[in-house]
């Protein structure tokens, strides 16, 4: 619980706000190019029927003063209408290039936490593998979905076919960690891994006692029970394994490069 929590403070809240930010940005760029361009495009036909005008009233010559180089209130007054527009169209601009930035900045803070996650659990799972073991779920540094989560988004961003299957390796092992179980492993013969490595050097003594163990096994029914519910749930993860497999090959590169804030929009 204490992954979860930690996820909680450090990734829903930012990554929220973060998004928030993004999308409001574009949406303001949006209006200010469509409305830069409707200014520009209404102040060029105020412009022309200005110009239509002139030579209907005062002929060729009356356009040839009006576009004259050293009309210099001819050229003020037509900056000053065109502005607005291209102002809009600047700010546009600005607003979508910061957009891209605050959207790049939160991939690449997801990024570090999904790098983060698949870490902690790697660590945990190399020095804790669980062969032939059902443990509980709290063990895990973070819940299942956040763990599972973060790998598949992971394989579909990754190029190095090792990793993917490193990858791969650890997440099939999400479904041997289950609810209730408790404090001690559940097994199918009713004794821990490290007692049956232990046994090679045990006594005879020790050796009956353990199979006496083995023989009464009381956890053998709830065993047999939540091993049922693992496989159940060992077929949804390797379809998720195997759908995110197939988009990482579908996906272009660059689009790749934009979820891990490598590249902009």
């Amino acid at each position: 619980m204490r992954g979860y929590t930690r996820r909680n403070a450090a990734l829903v809240n930012p990554e929220t706000v973060d998004m928030a930010k993004g999308v409001e940005m574009k949406f303001w760029a949006m209006t200010c190019k469509v409305l830069g361009y409707i200014w520009l495009v209404l102040a060029c036909l105020l412009i022309l029927v200005g110009i239509v005008g002139v030579w209907m009233k005062e002929g060729f010559s009356g356009v040839q003063n009006l576009l004259s180089p050293f009309n210099v209130a001819n050229y003020i007054v037509t900056i000053i209408t065109l502005a607005p527009g291209i102002g809009l169209l600047m700010l546009s601009e600005k607003l979508q290039n910061k957009a891209k930035t605050v959207i790049s900045d939160k991939n690449r803070k997801k990024a570090k936490i999904r790098e983060q996650i698949i870490s902690e659990y790697g660590e945990y799972i190399k020095n804790h593998p669980p062969t032939g073991e059902i443990r509980d779920v709290s063990e895990l540094p973070y819940t299942k979905e956040e763990i599972l989560d973060a790998i598949t988004l992971e394989i579909v961003l990754e190029n190095d076919d090792q990793m993917v299957g490193a990858m791969t390796t650890c997440a099939v092992m999400l479904a041997d960690f289950q609810e209730k179980v408790g404090p001690n492993p559940l097994t199918m013969l009713g004794i821990s891994n490290a007692e049956i490595l232990s046994a090679v050097k045990s006594s005879d003594s020790e050796l009956k006692a353990l199979a006496a163990k083995i023989t009464e096994n009381p956890d053998k029914e709830r065993y047999e029970y939540l091993k049922k519910v693992a496989d159940e749930e060992l077929i949804l993860i390797k379809k998720k394994l195997e759908a995110a497999e197939e988009l990482r090959r579908q996906m272009p590169e660059e689009k790749k490069r934009q979820i891990r804030g490598n590249s902009s929009f």
